[in-house]
């Protein structure tokens, strides 16, 4: 049996008096914390973009795991150790993107099926 699991996000905000948001989490299904965004003195938030998109698993009858397969946001499947871009967005207070960089990232998989740790 082939089973297909997604990684879904929830977004948390913390705002201000005037509704301007200050910082906001980003937590995957697992309530496990993805990222923190805080704004800088120059208020600008970054925020990395999320490159993981599912992963893939082979079970048994008993539903015992045989193998999983990780894919990255555009569809391809990942190695342990594969290197993939991050893109890391820079906004104002008001939404707009200022500027936008990139940097190649080592992926990491946990012993945890389902989850993806990246270490930056």
């Amino acid at each position: 049996m082939t089973q297909y699991q997604f990684i879904i996000s929830k977004t948390c905000q913390t705002q201000d008096a005037e509704g301007i948001a200050i910082e906001r989490y980003e937590y995957d299904l697992y309530d496990a914390l993805i990222k923190e965004c805080r704004f800088d003195e120059n208020d600008k938030l970054l925020e990395p973009a999320r490159s993981f998109c599912c992963v893939m698993y082979e079970r048994d009858p008993g539903g015992n795991v045989l193998g999983k397969t990780f894919y990255d946001n555009l569809g391809y499947p990942m190695n342990n150790g594969d290197s993939i871009a991050q893109i890391i967005n820079t906004y104002d207070r008001n939404g707009n993107l200022s500027s936008t960089d990139s940097i190649r990232q080592e992926v990491l998989f946990d012993e945890n099926p389902g989850r993806k740790d990246l270490s930056f």
